[in-house]
């Protein structure tokens, strides 16, 4: 069972590969020569140091890498630009504040994403190693990093209160502002976030050439999750062991029930939303009444009967492998927690020696499933777990299930 999951789970990091749409695009080279060829939409979550392409859809597939390239685009969708530039390393957790007000550069190359192209252009930077950076040109001037920093008061001890340097304010005041007076855009509300900044150089670029629609030089797509409740019901073959040796070591025989839930996955905004975080709780019911040989050379015999509530709680990652707009096949893996109600037994009948099950226990899951449209199919497979309340003996339950899901609603 072990290696059926590990399996899965392979195959959920080998497919990784195996999808993302190569879109028509360009590339400039650093001589300055524009390449017309197809790109490979990763839908990065983080900037990227390369990108793939194909000079037609059946050509091989190249990789340029920032060495050899100074800018990158797919039509409607994004568009990188290489920069050598100071960049902030600082970062925003608690723990690793630092009591400096000025920001901690390094030089460095890198992609930056273009959000706004106007008289005024603002750029991003996301790396996984420190928050969110804005950069911003004007007119034919360098780009530079719009500052924003916390940092601990430098005359007391580390710890205490955080303070924010919000220099990018100035920086905004002075260098992208609205040339018409009577127009003047404040910058109280203008936060040190995507949406924010967009908005406002937007507005700013628009105020000085108001011939042009605010929104006609944006060139960021803004995504948001997308959450999905689905209607679930699973056919399940549930076998439970049990053994206190040398005495009893047996089981009921595998029973086939049914089970009704919902499930809650919420879609990533990257990726091509191919990654989704879900959980799963759902209700069945277990009752066995079965005669079962033990003692020494199985020479007794003794009624055993089982009547039981079950709430499983699965909770893992799905990853989606696109075959077209309408379908796609999804791998899923995570931890099923299991609950059944306080004094749930095997009762060995005439005998003082039932077996209890403890309230909680969880397994690791493995699933490979279909979606078309609203409808989805999978097959999970969970590992054994030794559900018995105490050590004086153990109950092994497992289960393998083929699962059905109706999507209910999206948004």
């Amino acid at each position: 069972m072990k290696q059926k999951i590990i399996y899965l789970l392979f195959l959920l990091n080998v497919s990784i590969y195996s999808q993302n749409i190569f879109l028509k695009g360009y590339y400039i080279d650093n001589n300055g020569q524009k390449n017309d060829c197809l790109i490979k939409n990763h839908d990065w979550k983080y900037n990227p140091t390369s990108f793939n392409i194909k000079n037609t859809i059946d050509s091989e597939t190249k990789t340029i890498s920032i060495n050899d390239c100074k800018e990158f685009s797919i039509e409607n969708e994004f568009k990188y630009i290489k920069e050598t530039t100071q960049i902030d390393t600082s970062s925003e957790n608690y723990s690793q504040l630092d009591s400096k007000k000025e920001p901690n550069y390094i030089v460095s190359t890198i992609f930056l994403r273009v959000l706004v192209e106007g008289e005024n252009d603002l750029y991003l930077y996301e790396n996984e190693n420190y928050p969110d950076r804005y950069f911003y040109k004007n007119n034919d001037s360098t780009i530079k990093q719009l500052v924003y920093k916390k940092y601990f008061d430098p005359n007391k001890n580390e710890g205490s209160d955080v303070f924010v340097n919000e220099f990018y304010k100035r920086q905004l005041t002075n260098d992208v502002k609205c040339n018409d007076i009577s127009k003047k855009v404040t910058l109280e509300n203008v936060k040190y976030t995507k949406i924010d900044l967009i908005a406002y150089f937007a507005k700013i670029n628009n105020c000085n050439n108001p011939n042009t629609n605010s929104q006609s030089n944006v060139l960021f797509k803004t995504k948001k999750a997308i959450v999905s409740i689905k209607g679930v019901t699973a056919l399940n073959s549930d076998a439970i062991k049990f053994q206190r040796e040398p005495s009893v070591n047996t089981g009921f025989d595998t029973k086939v029930n049914f089970s009704l839930g919902a499930e809650m996955e919420i879609l990533m905004p990257f990726n091509n939303y191919t990654w989704g975080i879900f959980i799963e709780p759902n209700f069945s019911k277990y009752k066995a009444n079965q005669t079962i040989q033990h003692g020494l050379n199985n020479s007794l015999t003794r009624n055993i009967i089982l009547d039981m509530n079950v709430i499983q709680v699965p909770i893992g990652m799905k990853y989606y492998i696109k075959s077209n707009s309408a379908s796609s096949f999804y791998l899923n893996a995570g931890i099923n927690v299991t609950n059944v109600k306080e004094g749930t037994k095997i009762d060995f009948e005439n005998t003082d020696s039932d077996y209890y099950f403890t309230g909680f226990s969880y397994t690791f899951f493995g699933a490979v499933g279909y979606k078309h449209k609203k409808i989805a199919a999978e097959i999970r497979i969970n590992s054994t777990n030794n559900a018995a309340a105490s050590n004086g003996y153990d109950i092994q339950f497992n289960r393998s299930s083929l699962v059905l899901k109706y999507e209910l609603f999206r948004k």
